[in-house]
């Protein structure tokens, strides 16, 4: 748990991480003076999203404002800087690349980590807080930290691994959580939405997990539940 809010992305009715649908997109320009264009909706009414996604093009993009760039916002970056710093991030990662998987497993041709060459449409991930920080965590969610890294490190692949409870659920192939499912991975970058009157669903490529959303005017959680 974190104290205050985080916003990610763009727009936060996909719940995504640089994951904005065409149309999406096209919705936003479809209300500029001279636009004849419609945004598409549902039998029943609503702004259709379906479709299939990615967000792969930000795998290189970090969640959090790197220290280089400290006292500036989104909005100081040119489409030129932004070309310029993904390059940069590109030849970065290309770097990297071989050494994914480890020398046991064997990381395989750097081509087969294509997302690794995202192009990128932000200098960072996270809009507000202006300062593009997460949080600081509450005292409850560091002793939670802390108890967790005294019992194991298999968060990084490492440490005992006695039993099934020494693995992360993400190890384990359960979940990887969120905002986690919604980040761009090795291949976790690909997602669908469907939509009914009452909910819209986004399944998940990696672990194949759906994330079921109402719509029907339901109260929120408890206020003993925190995001």
């Amino acid at each position: 748990m974190r104290n205050g809010r985080v916003w990610i992305g763009a727009l936060a009715i996909t719940v995504a991480v640089g994951l904005l649908p065409d149309a999406l997109l096209r919705a936003q320009s479809g209300g500029r003076p001279g636009s004849t264009w419609t945004p598409p909706r549902t039998p029943w009414g609503h702004p259709d999203l379906q479709g299939t996604y990615t967000n792969k093009d930000e795998t290189n993009t970090p969640l959090e404002r790197p220290d280089q760039f400290q006292g500036r916002s989104v909005q100081d970056f040119t489409e030129t800087d932004l070309a310029a710093l993904a390059k940069q991030r590109q030849e970065q990662a290309a770097k990297i690349a071989g050494g994914i998987g480890g020398a046991e497993t064997g990381a395989g041709p750097t081509h087969w980590y294509e997302h690794l060459q995202g192009s990128g449409s932000r200098p960072w991930l996270i809009v507000d807080p202006p300062d593009g920080k997460l949080p600081a965590m509450t005292p409850q969610a560091l002793t939670r930290e802390a108890a967790v890294a005294q019992l194991n490190n298999a968060r990084d692949g490492e440490g005992r691994a006695d039993t099934w409870l020494d693995r992360s659920m993400y190890d384990r192939c359960i979940t990887r959580g969120l905002p986690g499912s919604m980040m761009p991975a090795i291949y976790g970058n690909a997602y669908e939405i469907v939509q009914t009157p009452d909910y819209v669903a986004i399944r998940y490529e990696m672990i194949h997990e759906t994330r079921l959303i109402p719509l029907d005017g339901r109260p929120h959680v408890g206020q003993g539940i925190r995001e």
